[in-house]
């Protein structure tokens, strides 16, 4: 079972790379299609559990303060 899970992770290692520019033109039109109906204020709270490589809050970054949960 280690050989399959090491050649797992080994292609997943490799693919996750180029992840975000592979997948950019679906990533971006899917963002904002999320924020068009993300009504936030500012002073809201978003949870982004184990939901990407973190492009949501990348984009929310620059409008929002952020603080982390800790």
């Amino acid at each position: 079972m280690h050989a399959v899970t090491d050649a797992v992770h080994r292609e997943y290692d490799r693919l996750s790379r180029n992840y975000d520019v592979r997948w950019r033109k679906y990533v971006d039109r899917t963002l904002c299609a999320v924020l068009e109906h993300l009504p936030c204020t500012g002073h809201d709270r978003v949870l982004d559990i184990a939901c990407g490589t973190g492009e949501l809050e990348h984009l929310l970054h620059p409008t929002y303060r952020w603080s982390a949960l800790t």
